[in-house]
């Protein structure tokens, strides 16, 4: 006989039993593991460490009691429960805590460590101002430097432009003008006058070109530094051209450029 797959059997199976009570189970041997633990918990007995620890705190928290032969002294000099020291009252009402010491080192050392930890951050943060300051003031001087140089040079090609125009060959110092364009023009000259004199011996070229070498290094060791050039080269342009580089302009006469000209420095024109 077939099965009738629309009786009850099938619809509303009968519900096994067994997982539950596996669970309740487990239940129960987890809540046995727990009360033994609670057990052991209580009865174990207490290390000293333990045991002194809570005889302190109980110590702690306990008031002096009256036959106490310190606080009968406190009353006999006036002292009244709930008031401060002293005649006015304006002591302590509590005594001091008690600070308790975990670690081995001596008295006073957590004292000097953390002096020494204060002192070690006020020497870096000095070092790390001093430090902030040394670079701002390297990026101020770089700065003015790169300045200096646009200055000069902005001088320098002003000069060679306006000589030019008066009809000026040569500077009136080798710097006065570009130092670029001088020395290949120099340079230029020269090898011009050497296709000329073709003739001489080369041992006479090597001499020749050793005494421009150290003539050259003694040139470079005889020249100021930018901040002089600069000020000698606007002396010149003043005097010569009546121009003012930080101006842009040139000027009629010395009247018109000591009137209008605010000075002879780049804080004069600021």
């Amino acid at each position: 006989m077939e099965d009738d797959y629309m009786a009850g059997t099938f619809v509303n199976p009968k519900e096994d039993v067994r997982p539950g009570l596996q669970i309740d189970r487990w239940a129960k041997q987890h809540r046995k593991e727990v009360r033994h633990e609670e057990l052991n918990r209580l009865n174990r007995q207490k290390s000293h460490r333990e045991m002194e620890m809570e005889r302190r705190e109980e110590a702690l928290n306990t008031a002096l009691e009256r036959n106490n032969k310190g606080f009968a002294i406190l009353q006999k000099m006036g002292y009244k429960i709930g008031e401060g020291l002293g005649r006015q009252g304006a002591g302590i009402k509590e005594p001091i805590g008690v600070n308790l010491k975990a670690g081995r080192g001596g008295l006073g050392r957590d004292v000097a460590q953390k002096e020494m930890r204060r002192q070690q951050e006020v020497c870096r943060k000095q070092e790390t101002k001093v430090s902030l300051e040394e670079y701002r003031k390297r990026v101020r001087s770089k700065m003015e430097d790169r300045q200096l140089e646009s200055d000069l040079r902005k001088s320098q090609c002003a000069c060679q432009q306006l000589d030019a125009q008066m009809g000026v060959h040569c500077p009136e110092d080798a710097w006065f003008w570009v130092q670029e364009n001088t020395k290949k023009k120099k340079k230029e000259e020269e090898e011009g006058e050497e296709n000329e004199d073709g003739n001489e011996s080369e041992d006479k070229d090597d001499d020749d070109d050793d005494d421009e070498g150290e003539e050259e290094e003694k040139e470079e060791n005889d020249e100021p530094n930018s901040h002089e050039k600069l000020g000698r080269l606007t002396e010149y342009l003043r005097a010569r051209h009546l121009y003012c580089v930080w101006c842009g302009t040139s000027y009629d006469d010395d009247e018109d450029l000591a009137s209008n000209c605010p000075g002879d420095t780049a804080e004069d024109h600021d």
